[in-house]
């Protein structure tokens, strides 16, 4: 993790000082730009012989982070970026026997976590008036979490600790590569967003398949 925050960094500031030269009349300002997403976490089905159990509830979260525009061509342009994210979901229903009495309750576990995400985005510029444009892009998205924990209401005695470490008994792997489409609308300074994010790796390290997606509202301003 620490070689690719490192190849990262050392691109953008290549780009910075290839991109200070060049001219660009797009409305898109080229450069450095900060983000801030409202994310929709859309979970994916467990999968094991060929059979699919919905296991969670969509839930929401938050990153925000900083790209760097580089034009690539007229209207086309590449937009590395690094930032955090803090994400959460519920399992949908979970029955569980508490002990010693064996009564039976339905809880909906919550899913935290919390780390670092890497999107390196494709694009395109659609002129649209003076000031604005239609951007187009798409591209990958790597995701590594510090974080992550299950918790469980405390008023449940159900023989289980009430939280645990998602990446330890709950067999999720903590690096994840999504694949984002989005649509953009740059107003110079000011920029506006809808992107998609389709899992592209398996996060359980076990026989189940399981994969996370997520639909964002960006909001940004470029320097």
């Amino acid at each position: 993790m620490k070689r690719i925050i490192f190849i990262i960094l050392s691109f953008l500031s290549l780009a910075s000082a290839t991109v200070s030269a060049q001219q660009y009349s797009d409305p898109v300002r080229m450069g450095w730009g900060i983000r801030a997403n409202i994310d929709i976490n859309v979970p994916g089905h467990f999968r094991t012989n060929g059979e699919s159990l919905k296991m969670f509830k969509n839930g929401a979260g938050i990153s925000v982070g900083a790209v760097y525009t580089v034009p690539v061509g007229p209207y086309f342009f590449f937009q590395p970026g690094a930032g955090i994210f803090y994400d959460t979901y519920r399992y949908d229903n979970i029955v569980i026997s508490a002990e010693p009495s064996g009564d039976k309750s339905t809880v909906d576990p919550a899913v935290r976590k919390f780390g670092i995400r890497i999107p390196l985005h494709f694009g395109y510029n659609l002129d649209f008036w003076e000031k604005a444009a239609v951007a187009f892009y798409t591209g990958p998205q790597f995701d590594y979490s510090f974080y992550g924990n299950v918790s469980t209401p405390d008023d449940i005695d159900w023989g289980e600790p009430h939280s645990g470490d998602l990446f330890g008994p709950y067999n999720q792997r903590r690096f994840d590569i999504a694949w984002k489409v989005g649509l953009g609308l740059p107003m110079n300074h000011w920029y506006v967003g809808l992107e998609a994010a389709f899992g592209l790796l398996d996060l359980m390290r076990t026989d189940v398949t399981f994969h996370e997606n997520r639909v964002s509202l960006t909001l940004g301003y470029n320097f």
